[in-house]
């Protein structure tokens, strides 16, 4: 099947899911690289963001505060944040930031992305479930990507008002627990081109697509 070359649309919180190297992260930092909004993303994998201003355990939340606020800086208010790759430290640094981010007033939309969302439990996944059931009150919308769907928490997959999905291993019968019309999906993925994906917005399937 013939994909079209369309960005991600995003919806509220949104999820997207699909194996290693189906182009998960390529498509959503290519998509926000182009919109208006700012961006926060938990870059986990150590992706290349040239896009984004890179910041890291070491920069002063003030700092990132103030380019995620700063209306005049529209096209480069994207924060690519590395944290350290040793887990226990990834993951308080993933609990300060969020709690951080809940008692800053944010005047427009901010997209808030974490990547391999379902490595993260206890501390992190408390923070994680909150922007799921409650950002949107904050103006803060999630992107949550996963290569694993099964073992993504419920509270993300049950809130995510989207599903962006890509090529994925052998999960179709997890994702029919959750209402996705996995067998459809298939048949729409199966022969399209590299790093095309589907959209799922539970009225129905749209795709494939491919990111520019």
């Amino acid at each position: 099947m013939q994909s079209v070359q369309k960005d991600i649309t995003f919806r509220d919180h949104t999820l997207v899911i699909g194996r290693t190297r189906t182009g998960k992260t390529y498509g959503v930092k290519n998509t926000l690289a182009r919109m208006p909004e700012p961006v926060f993303f938990i870059n986990t994998q150590y992706e290349d963001l040239l896009k984004y201003i890179t910041a890291t355990c070491n920069t002063s939340w003030n700092l990132i505060r103030k380019v995620l606020r700063n209306h005049e800086l529209r096209g480069h208010n994207k924060i690519n944040y590395e944290p350290g790759n040793v887990p226990a430290n990834r993951d308080q640094e993933l609990t300060a930031l969020i709690t951080a981010m809940f008692k800053t007033t944010w005047p427009r939309r901010i997209y808030v992305v974490i990547d391999e969302v379902h490595l993260f439990k206890q501390k992190p996944l408390e923070q994680i479930q909150r922007i799921a059931t409650g950002g949107l009150r904050y103006n803060i919308n999630g992107i949550f990507i996963s290569q694993r769907p099964a073992l993504v928490d419920n509270t993300i997959m049950t809130q995510a008002q989207k599903f962006v999905i890509y090529k994925n291993s052998m999960e179709d019968d997890y994702l029919r627990r959750y209402g996705l019309p996995a067998e459809e999906i298939k048949n729409r993925l199966v022969n399209a081109p590299d790093y095309s994906y589907v959209e799922y917005d539970f009225i129905g399937v749209t795709g494939p697509f491919k990111v520019k």
